[in-house]
Parts: C-alpha cells; sequence; structure tokens
C-alpha cells in the first residue's frame, strides 16, 4: 500500500454544493436587514448632533453680537430697516458674527431676484428633507435652507420682538435674562428661568414669499401640526430621531424636545415649548 497516495486521495477538496450556497447567501441577508436600520439610526443622530453644534455656535453668535451691542437681541425679522427691504435675523448678525457666506443663491424661474442673499452654513439643519412652500402655487419639495426667501433651518422665539411701545421698536429683551415685553403674552406660556426660555429651534415649514423666520405659541396647538395654507406645518421642525426638535434656550443649552400637545401630535408631552420671561 501507498500511503502517500490514500492520504492525497484524503486531502482532495470538496466543493459547496448549491444549497450550502444558498444558505449562506441567506444568512448573510438577514445580517444586513439587520445592521441597516441601525446605520440608518446612526446616520440620523449624527445629522441630530451636528444641528445641536450649529445651535450651540448660534448661540456663540448671538452672544457676541449681545456683547457688542449692549446685551441687545436682533429681531427676528424687520422692514425698512435696510433700504425699504426686510432683514431677518441673520443679516443682523451678518458675515461678521456668523462667519462667511455662500455665494448668493440662485433661484429657478419665477422666483424675484430681490429674494436671492446670502446664505450661511451655520444656519443649515443637515436633517432637513424638505417640503412644499405652503401657501404658494409651488409643489416642489424645497428645504427651507433653500428657500430664496428665509434661507434658514431655524425659527426664533418672536417674544424676543416685544417692546412696551410696539415690536420691532425695538426689542425689550436682553440676552441671556429675559424676552421682551409680556403684555397680551399667555401666562401658561411664562418661565422664570432663563434655562426654561426658548430661543431657537428646527423650523417649521416657511411660507411662499415673505415671512418671519419665527416661532410663537401655535408650536403648542395641535392645529398646527400639519401645513393647512399659511406657514404652519409644525410637523416639520420635528424631523430628529423620536420625532423631536433641537431647540437652544437662552442659557446656551440644546435640547431635543418632543411637541408638546398631547393630542393631534405624536408622542405629545403637555408641556409648552414656546415660552417667555419678563423681566
Amino acid at each position: 500500500m501507498n500511503p502517500s497516495k490514500g492520504s492525497g486521495q484524503q486531502r482532495k477538496g470538496r466543493s459547496f454544493t448549491l444549497v450550502e450556497l444558498l444558505v449562506v447567501i441567506a444568512i448573510i441577508a438577514i445580517l444586513a436587514s439587520l445592521l441597516m436600520p441601525a446605520l440608518k439610526n446612526a446616520k440620523a443622530s449624527a445629522k441630530s448632533v451636528q444641528c445641536m453644534n450649529n445651535l450651540h455656535q448660534l448661540y456663540i453668535s448671538f452672544a457676541t453680537y449681545a456683547n457688542d451691542n449692549h446685551g441687545a437681541v436682533p429681531p427676528t425679522c424687520v422692514y425698512g430697516s435696510t433700504n425699504g427691504t426686510w432683514a431677518e435675523y441673520w443679516k443682523f448678525l451678518g458675515n461678521a458674527y456668523l462667519g462667511a457666506s455662500q455665494a448668493t443663491y440662485q433661484t429657478s424661474p419665477g422666483y424675484p431676484a430681490q429674494a436671492n442673499g446670502p446664505r450661511y452654513p451655520i444656519l443649515q439643519c443637515p436633517a432637513e428633507t424638505g417640503a412644499p412652500l405652503t401657501g404658494g402655487a409651488y409643489t416642489t419639495s424645497t428645504k427651507m435652507y433653500d428657500s430664496p426667501w428665509l434661507p434658514s433651518s431655524y425659527a426664533m422665539n418672536n417674544v424676543m420682538n416685544y417692546n412696551s411701545v410696539a415690536i420691532n421698536s425695538p426689542s425689550e429683551a436682553r440676552f441671556g435674562e429675559c424676552t421682551g415685553w409680556d403684555v397680551g403674552l399667555p401666562s401658561e406660556e411664562r418661565v422664570y428661568d432663563a434655562a426654561q426660555v426658548s430661543f431657537m429651534i428646527d423650523c417649521m415649514v416657511w411660507g411662499q414669499g415673505w415671512w418671519f423666520p419665527e416661532f410663537n405659541g401655535t408650536l403648542d396647538m395641535p392645529g398646527y401640526w400639519l401645513a393647512s395654507g399659511g406657514n404652519d406645518g409644525w410637523y416639520y421642525a420635528f424631523r430628529h430621531p423620536g420625532k423631536r426638535a433641537n431647540i437652544l434656550y437662552f442659557d446656551g443649552h440644546v435640547a431635543a424636545m418632543r411637541p408638546s400637545a398631547v393630542s393631534g401630535m405624536p408622542g405629545g408631552t403637555g408641556t409648552n415649548l414656546c415660552t417667555w420671561k419678563y423681566p
């Protein structure tokens, strides 16, 4: 007997059968299906973190502006402050406080040329998916950062505009201390700690045309959850994991919050998100 010949026969390779290959492929497919949601959630969480970082940087921008302007807070938006045109909060801050802007936004046909303006990367929430601008003829899905009128993913508390004489004349708000005047504001929205004052939030669906880049008590009303003509559509703000919106508070911290209203909004908490403090 030749032992070398026998051992050679034993070492001869064995091929996979078709069934075995199909089993391996099935196992790989199952593992991939289990990993995909986790990867998707990780990506969404990363976008939420980047959004929070933007809001932290915005707080520093506002704080620096306030330090240079006796504690003042820029208004959300006023008309006629710059050669008879609209001036939103980012135009008050400008390159000096927001950093370099992108080139002038090139709009598609049908948008007014005067709407074109600078866009600041810090104002872009990476979690934006886009929605039709409400109140107009355009139905194309648009990210609010790409809006030719309001190129920002973030809304500012409109109570920052309030003055005991008139809105925007100028505001009595003091950065990190108090919002504007309190007359006529809902008492249920009042807080006594700056850490509870909501300052900036992921924006709703902007309206078609000129509007104010701000939020108010409608944020906490179920009737404004879905867009119904006008600049509502608060569902859009809650675009982060767990149907949460990122909110920057007046003391500089950022929190991911669920909607407030118990009925009509998914996961409602019953706690007002729009708040004010005066004095």
